[in-house]
């Protein structure tokens, strides 16, 4: 059973993409604590194991915006289409 839960610590790291350094900074342990609870080596605490998913999830909902984001900032950067992609401003070229 302990070994499942640290395959799953480990699946959730790997996930957010995080070395076990960032993963450790993340959860305000030490990385050499972080890395044994992972490889199973020290027992993990379900305090430890609530907040890595609390942080999967705050990542998941953060990336689930991020297209959203990224057309806004588009969208106020370049008004009138994104330069050399067909957009108004190749229209103008043309015309000149």
């Amino acid at each position: 059973m302990q070994n499942c839960i640290q395959a799953e610590l480990r699946k959730i790291r790997l996930n957010i993409g995080f070395s076990i350094r960032e993963m450790a900074a993340d959860l305000n342990l030490h990385p050499a604590t972080y890395q044994k609870y992972e490889d199973g080596s020290r027992t993990l605490p379900a305090e430890v194991l609530k907040m890595a998913c609390e942080l999967k999830q705050k990542v998941d909902e953060f990336m689930a915006g991020m297209p959203a984001r990224i057309d806004a900032r588009i969208e106020e950067d370049y008004p009138h289409g994104i330069p050399g992609r067909g957009g108004s401003d190749v229209q103008e070229i043309e015309k000149q």
